[in-house]
């Protein structure tokens, strides 16, 4: 993630691409395991409410 300076191009796609599928391998994995080992993974964060509450106010300001 570049908050600054150049932006990503195409050569950098394929990287991209690979480290979110290792991403989603890792995250599915862990669901995974919590599901046969203990309780059900519940994300609730993240959704349009959290989002309106973490960025209005910076949305706001300016």
């Amino acid at each position: 993630m570049r908050t600054d300076g150049e932006t990503y191009g195409v050569p950098e796609l394929p990287a991209a691409i690979a480290i979110g599928r290792v991403l989603q391998s890792v995250y599915q994995a862990h669901a995974d395991r919590s599901e046969r080992t203990g309780p059900a993974l519940v994300v609730s964060d993240f959704g349009n409410t959290w989002y309106q509450r973490r960025h209005a106010p910076a949305a706001a300001a300016l």
